[in-house]
């Protein structure tokens, strides 16, 4: 074999390699790029739900995770039962806020977003709050057209 022909089968066989090593690592690129978009896109925008809407029909909500914005009543904190009074105009729903933690901004007054489960218990419909978020619930939702 001469050199000419030898350096043009290593030119080939070292370019295809880099090649198919190129396109490997940009479909492994697109990939990436196409997972991080679909779980963007399969995670719903939260939408948060008003009092009176709970109270309206409690039984629609029952044992599913909602988000549901209100102004904690005033003088309505429970600290040793862990729960309070949130209201809006129109209606109030009591919050068990069990284990949660609540912020040093948290204050009767306020505009919250309580996440948690809506459950019938003896006294009543209670939100089982999972996270409380304190201010604007705007902050917290998707802008719904």
């Amino acid at each position: 074999m001469d050199i000419r022909a030898f350096q043009r089968q290593w030119a080939t066989h070292t370019g295809g390699e880099v090649m198919e090593r190129r396109i490997r690592l940009l479909l492994f690129g697109c990939l990436v790029v196409l997972a991080t978009g679909a779980a963007f896109f399969v995670r719903s925008p939260e939408v948060s739900i008003s009092v009176t809407e709970i109270t309206d029909d409690p039984s629609e909500f029952a044992a599913h995770k909602i988000a549901v914005r209100g102004v904690v009543e005033n003088e309505s904190l429970d600290e040793v039962e862990r729960g309070f009074w949130l209201g809006d105009n129109d209606a109030v729903i009591y919050v068990d806020y069990g284990a949660t933690t609540l912020s040093d901004a948290f204050a009767e007054g306020r505009t919250i977003l309580v996440r948690g489960v809506l459950e019938q218990r003896d006294s009543g419909w209670v939100l089982a709050a999972e996270e409380i978020q304190v201010g604007c619930p705007s902050k917290y939702e998707a802008e719904v057209k």
